[in-house]
């Protein structure tokens, strides 16, 4: 009767082990799911004004505030003419948070916030849109250090 040695059974589970930990990086790769609000910029839609409404990046989640003397209907908020996700009626002196991950663009993929466990850095919010009733509408980014 042959024996396996106990240093050969490690090894093979080891070996096990690590493909199940490759395996799970290869399906995590991607790391987000697909969403239905997912769509390209709108190129040619007209940018008609600058509204007071203020956007201010926090880490990985943005804070804007409705400083206008006008309630904003559903629509669509635009991070950097790329990323968009759909936003609720924002009253009059309402202030609204957003995680930056839920802003995607037309493949569903989110913009890249950062954070603590991100691989990398975080892109910046350099302009923001909001569009209502087939017009852009822009909005104040305003920077903070460290952000």
């Amino acid at each position: 009767m042959t024996r396996t040695p106990f240093v050969h059974r490690s090894t093979r589970a080891l070996g096990a082990g690590a493909l199940l930990v490759a395996l799970a990086f290869t399906g995590a790769c991607r790391g987000w799911s697909e969403v239905e609000y997912a769509t390209p910029f709108p190129e040619r839609m007209p940018i008609v004004e600058t509204l007071s409404i203020q956007v201010v990046r926090d880490g990985t989640h943005i804070t804007m505030t409705n400083t206008t003397a006008t309630s904003i209907p559903e629509s669509r908020m635009w991070l950097n003419k790329w990323f968009s996700r759909p936003v609720a009626r924002l009253d009059v002196g309402e202030t609204v948070t957003f995680n930056l991950h839920d802003f995607r663009d037309e493949f569903s993929e989110p913009f890249r916030g950062g954070g603590f466990w991100a691989t990398t850095a975080g892109d910046a919010v350099v302009t923001a849109h909001i569009e209502i009733d087939g017009r852009l509408h822009g909005l104040v980014v305003v920077s903070k250090r460290g952000g």
